[in-house]
């Protein structure tokens, strides 16, 4: 049925895409190739229409309701108490491992961006602290069997469970997918966290997270990050990806010690990683400058 269906009922892959032996074939020549295979999962929408669907393992609210909503691709659907999470996150992966698929990565959607639940289910109540650890439980799970592990957003009680995330936007006006900066953006995320996960950067102006008329492709050097590369990218996209690259190969387990605004625009930035690499960009010009103490 395609991503945003049936979850977590995703399996047996689709038999008009290949099925299982298609799946196999596809994660074989991944692994031949060194590329790493991962898979776009979730664990939280919970849609009507799964096949082990059972609206007693939904997510209860205060009042005693059942929150449904049919926002995406899949139709209506209720949230899956995380207090099963982990049971259909154990079940899924083993199906895939007993059908000879190797996962080197997974995405575990909304887990680090979307709120901790509460539960107010009578056979299983859950605070969001528990939420947190069921959430954690996942993580953990995927990490033990060698698969690297993802999710939507940077947030603190996630991060030490995930190798990278999906985005780290910075807050626009009117939307996030286009608009100008709410405020002045600061790494303080990458002061703290810089080497502890890796961080993805839209290398264009504008686009999802990049301030109007902003460059992501300074700010992944800014950050000391990586770039995300469009689907058809084209030669000029591939070079500055290059350029990101090289960079992150540098500094990715380093830390961010330092960053500096270098006059009042606050469009002259300056970051320093722990390994005497500094990086300079200038958004008004669209230059950069690398270096090292």
């Amino acid at each position: 049925m395609g991503y945003d269906n049936q979850h977590p009922d995703v399996l047996p892959p689709c038999e008009k895409a290949g099925g299982y032996k298609g799946m196999k074939k596809l994660s074989d020549t991944c692994k031949d190739l060194d590329y790493i295979f991962a898979t776009h999962d979730q664990y939280r929408d919970y849609y009507l229409d799964a096949d082990t669907f059972d609206i007693n393992q939904a997510i209860v609210d205060e009042i005693g309701d059942v929150e449904m909503e049919a926002t995406w691709e899949g139709g209506k659907q209720a949230y899956l108490c995380a207090a099963f999470a982990p049971y259909y996150v154990r079940r899924n992966f083993e199906m895939l491992e007993d059908n000879g698929i190797e996962l080197r990565g997974s995405y575990l959607d909304v887990f680090s961006v979307i709120e901790l639940d509460e539960c107010f289910h009578e056979e299983h109540r859950m605070s969001r602290k528990e939420c947190m650890n069921k959430r954690i439980e996942c993580f953990n799970y995927v990490s033990s069997k060698g698969i690297l592990t993802s999710s939507e957003e940077c947030c603190d009680w996630a991060i030490p469970h995930m190798n990278l995330v999906h985005h780290a936007p910075h807050a626009l006006y009117p939307n996030i997918d286009t608009g100008k900066s709410r405020g002045i953006p600061v790494p303080l995320l990458n002061l703290v966290y810089h080497e502890c996960i890796i961080i993805p950067w839209t290398l264009s102006k504008g686009g999802w997270g990049i301030p109007v008329p902003q460059d992501g492709f300074l700010y992944a050097l800014l950050n000391g990050g990586v770039g995300y590369l469009s689907i058809e990218a084209d030669k000029e996209e591939i070079d500055r990806n290059k350029i990101v690259c090289q960079l992150s190969d540098k500094v990715a387990m380093c830390e961010m010690v330092s960053h500096e605004f270098l006059d009042e625009t606050c469009n002259k930035q300056k970051t320093v990683f722990s390994d005497g690499t500094f990086v300079e960009v200038d958004f008004d010009n669209d230059q950069y400058k690398i270096g090292n103490l």
